[in-house]
């Protein structure tokens, strides 16, 4: 193997250092890891999330719950803190009761959000972090017999296929996913054959930008 492209789980930098010590070549995919330095292709998941959340305070909205996934890993943390950062700007105080952490998963998206659901003075939009816990807050509001988003609206980070044929169709952040793989694939390909790569450089970090796709579920 001459080259790895790893999308780490954010507590494994012991095992990639020593992949990296053997001489492969690795570039890591959607996520930092503390301790490890090499070349990374990132998605702005901060921007991504304030664009998500500004667009629903500049729309009206103004108890916006945030459901997460782990904190611990870049993404969950970016996105946490995009979120925060647009309700501060927007002069509003951080509620934590309408901010859940999960584990990224269909179950917990349904839990948490029957969670917020119950809290006194009931928010007006939820923001997921991820495309697993987006199916299981609309699956938890429609249970409720809730409407979107005459009642309450939802954003979504990650734009899945079945994003255009929910009723009604889901406002999103969309990621670049093809340009995330493929500007990885090119990195990898140029480091496994010696092109521009120092030992003494700086290691690379590469961000692409998030889209924010406008539907039906915020009014």
């Amino acid at each position: 193997v001459d080259g790895i492209i790893l999308t780490p789980t954010g507590k494994n930098a012991e095992y990639i250092n020593n992949i990296i010590k053997s001489g492969i070549q690795v570039v890591l995919l959607d996520r930092l890891v503390k301790g490890v330095k090499c070349d990374s292709v990132l998605v702005d998941n901060y921007n991504g999330s304030h664009t998500a959340v500004k667009y629903l305070l500049d729309r009206g909205y103004r108890k916006i719950a945030f459901i997460g996934g782990y904190t611990d890993r870049t993404t969950g943390r970016q996105r946490l803190d995009g979120y925060s950062k647009a309700i501060c700007e927007a002069g509003l105080k951080i509620n934590n009761d309408l901010i859940k952490i999960g584990d990224f998963k269909k179950e917990s998206g349904i839990k948490l959000t029957r969670e917020i659901l119950e809290v006194n003075n009931r928010p007006d939009a939820i923001f997921v972090a991820n495309i697993d816990m987006t199916l299981g807050c609309l699956i938890a509001i429609r249970t409720a017999g809730l409407s979107i988003p005459e009642e309450i609206a939802i954003i979504g980070f990650d734009d899945p296929d079945w994003g255009i044929i929910v009723e009604p169709p889901l406002t999103a952040i969309s990621q670049p996913v093809y340009d995330l793989g493929s500007t990885a694939a090119d990195l990898l390909i140029k480091k496994i054959n010696g092109k521009g790569d120092n030992p003494d450089r700086k290691p690379l970090t590469i961000t692409l930008s998030t889209t924010l796709i406008i539907r039906n579920s915020t009014r």
